[in-house]
């Protein structure tokens, strides 16, 4: 008989041992940690973010598939006052004289061009760029915090389009040629978000039939408060437009700056530092301008002999432009100057030789349509 006794003292002492090694007889120790890993490999549960991460009212919380190494909005939020103070930063980057101190996990992680250069920095950390302006320098460091910049006419304050696409999709967009559309049938601005849809049930847009020649309304990204395009005063209007009337049919101008040469050239400078989310946001909003601005804006001929200049023959920015000139070129006052456009013509034999393909291969779908 004791040796049975002490069997089961034995028994009852190995029994705590088998129990915790046991998931079924130990629901309320593993069951905790089975959720966990459940919650992480379903991804994140839905919970209120604490009072210090909380995302403004102004970013879209449905971003939540960034292209950037920064993969929330409230990172940029949060990082985007350390860019404007400075506070830890630990790269200067200098263009003409002028510093802008910014953190070089920041801008590295954006360009892998930056990342290059700040590999074979010395002890001064400070990186020159000085082949760009301080203006365009300013904006693309502050797109990589932000992911959206200020050009003077498209608000800052919401977070665009492209932060939604992953890379994939951004290097297929910078792909896609560039065709002459105007706001209503332009699919590429108009489509990319249900609330900017202008078309009834019939797909009409609602409006009566407009002047070739009228302004085209501007997306959903550019703000309308400020477009009743009232006379302005003289010392209101910005550099880039006449402040004399050039003609009695001459178009209204928008009670903004048109941006055209502001985000080209930061279209230029992400192409060069290789940062396909800010190439793709600039030349978004190059082409919308240029296509709703192109009658009224002054500068053109400066604007078209800088896209030749600093682009190779294979670039959309040219074909669109060749596109715009052949069509629009022989409607009355849809140029600002065409007595510039001849000059650019004369001075930039790949500008005329587009323009005269363009015209023919136009002429020839319109022969064919008839």
């Amino acid at each position: 008989m004791p040796p049975k006794r002490a069997a089961r003292i034995e028994s009852r002492d190995a029994q705590p041992s088998q129990i915790s090694r046991s998931p079924s007889h130990n629901s309320r120790a593993v069951t905790p940690v089975k959720e966990e890993n459940q919650d992480v490999a379903d991804g994140p549960v839905d919970q209120p973010l604490s009072p210090a991460v909380q995302v403004p009212d102004a970013v879209d919380a449905r971003h939540d598939q960034p292209i950037s190494i920064l993969s929330a909005p409230v990172y940029q939020h949060l990082l985007a006052q350390y860019y404007r103070n400075g506070e830890y930063s630990d790269l200067e980057v200098v263009s003409n004289g002028v510093v802008l101190s910014v953190h070089r996990i920041v801008v590295c992680s954006e360009s892998p061009v930056l990342k290059d250069k700040c590999s074979n920095l010395g002890r001064d950390q400070r990186l020159e760029l000085h082949q760009y302006d301080i203006e365009t320098l300013d904006r693309v460091l502050d797109f990589c915090y932000r992911r959206t910049y200020s050009d003077g006419e498209y608000p800052d304050n919401t977070a665009p389009f492209p932060l939604t696409m992953t890379a994939g999709d951004v290097n297929d967009a910078l792909e896609k040629p560039l065709v002459i559309l105007n706001d209503i049938e332009d699919t590429e601005w108009m489509g990319l978000d249900p609330q900017c849809e202008v078309f009834d049930e019939e797909g009409q847009d609602g409006r009566e039939d407009e002047e070739d020649n009228g302004y085209l309304p501007s997306p959903c990204e550019i703000d309308h408060t400020c477009d009743d395009f009232e006379s302005l005063d003289e010392e209101e209007l910005p550099a880039n437009m006449p402040s004399e009337s050039q003609g009695e049919e001459e178009p209204p101008q928008p009670p903004y700056a048109i941006s055209l040469f502001a985000n080209f050239n930061v279209y230029i400078a992400a192409k060069e530092l290789q940062i396909p989310a800010l190439q793709l946001l600039a030349r978004l909003r190059f082409t919308h301008s240029l296509r709703s601005h192109w009658a009224r804006f002054a500068d053109l001929p400066t604007l078209i002999e800088q896209v030749y200049l600093r682009t190779d023959s294979s670039e959309p920015l040219r074909a669109l432009i060749s596109q715009m000139v052949a069509a629009e070129y022989g409607k009355e006052y849809s140029v600002a100057s065409k007595d510039g456009i001849r000059a650019v013509m004369a001075r930039n034999g790949e500008f005329a030789r587009d323009v005269l393909d363009t015209t023919l291969r136009m002429r020839t779908k319109w022969a064919d349509s008839e």
